[in-house]
């Protein structure tokens, strides 16, 4: 089960690796259109057969097919800040936003005794796009 909603990933948040991706006369734009995703879910009973991946795999081509649905660039998630769900985020493709907690509590602007209970994590779609694609004509040159 998962939730989307369109939502930005704000250009002075993201980290430099991220931003350099971005064709020069675009990354003066301020805010980049994304998809967030609200919530993530797999039954307990269904865990750990990559169901979650297979999601997430089907948003990314959802988003990133020549009809893209809201002319977004990213996919993006507020992960629990927890090891098995980053690591999750990371095998999918998904890069933080911020290089350190340390710089994404500043921009929440949250005590250093406050928990960061959540990571922002993109997964930039243009570059899948491409990988997709290339995938594909690989796949259909293989066919024939």
């Amino acid at each position: 089960m998962f939730t989307i909603s369109n939502g930005s990933v704000q250009a002075r948040q993201m980290r430099r690796t991220l931003r350099d991706k971005v064709p020069y006369p675009k990354r003066l734009i301020h805010n980049y259109p994304s998809v967030l995703i609200g919530r993530l879910a797999v039954n307990e009973n269904f865990q750990g057969n990559g169901i979650g991946s297979e999601i997430l795999d089907f948003l990314k081509i959802w988003f990133s097919d020549s009809h893209n649905k809201t002319g977004c660039r990213f996919l993006a998630v507020d992960a629990y800040n927890a090891p098995s769900v980053l690591k999750f985020y990371g095998n999918n493709e998904f890069s933080f936003i911020f290089k350190s907690e340390k710089e994404e509590r500043e921009s929440l602007q949250l005590h250093e005794n406050e928990p960061l209970r959540t990571r922002m994590m993109c997964c930039d779609l243009f570059h899948y796009a491409e990988s997709l694609r290339k995938s594909l004509v690989a796949v259909s040159q293989k066919r024939y």
